[in-house]
């Protein structure tokens, strides 16, 4: 199995982690909202998209979007972009962002 392949399947487990511990504290929300919101938020990660490095994962973000768009398609729902380290990565607003590899 390749180190990609296993950083994907522990970012997915991470996420089904934080999800079901987000789910307890969440004590305020009834069990129907609860299970409503977890419902929807299975979806993430179910599609990594994994690059040691890169300069912006946005760029390429919307370049997937818009292969998909020109061919027809969509991406599923919940797709996830992931970088070992960015080059140019910047934050909302153009702010600068640091990114280190790790």
């Amino acid at each position: 199995m390749s180190r990609s392949t296993l950083q994907a399947e522990e970012l997915k487990r991470l996420i089904t982690h934080y999800q079901i511990r987000d789910s307890v504290i969440n004590t305020g929300i009834d069990a129907e909202t609860r299970e409503k919101i977890l419902r929807r938020a299975r979806d993430v990660g179910h599609k990594v998209y994994y690059y040691k490095k890169a300069d912006r994962l946005m760029s390429i973000a919307r370049q997937s979007i818009f292969r998909a768009e020109s061919n027809g398609t969509d991406l599923p729902s919940g797709c996830v972009w992931w970088a070992g380290s960015l080059d140019q990565a910047r934050g909302r607003i153009g702010r600068s962002w640091w990114a280190p590899k790790g």
